[in-house]
């Protein structure tokens, strides 16, 4: 997913969360929308288990005795930020 696609997936996003806040009677489907946006987003387009995929590569990645929570988080998100950013 290129940067312009992922802004305008950012844009989306935003736009269906600002629905949800405003529209109660169809918040859940507005919220349910907004989820699979995120999920298209971090994961560059590729779904769910594309996801969860990169996020236990990146755990699998600092593990190690001694590593922290904070370690993990951090490779995490560096891994969520560079797969957008592709």
């Amino acid at each position: 997913m290129s940067i312009h696609t992922s802004h305008l997936h950012a844009r989306s996003l935003s736009d269906k969360l600002l629905l949800a806040h405003w529209d109660q009677a169809s918040r859940e489907f507005h919220r349910e929308r907004a989820e699979d946006l995120l999920i298209d987003l971090l994961s560059n387009g590729s779904g769910e288990d594309d996801l969860l995929d990169l996020i236990a590569s990146a755990i699998a990645d600092v593990h190690d005795i001694d590593t922290t929570t904070d370690e993990y988080a951090r490779s995490v998100l560096d891994a969520l930020i560079k797969e957008v950013l592709k």
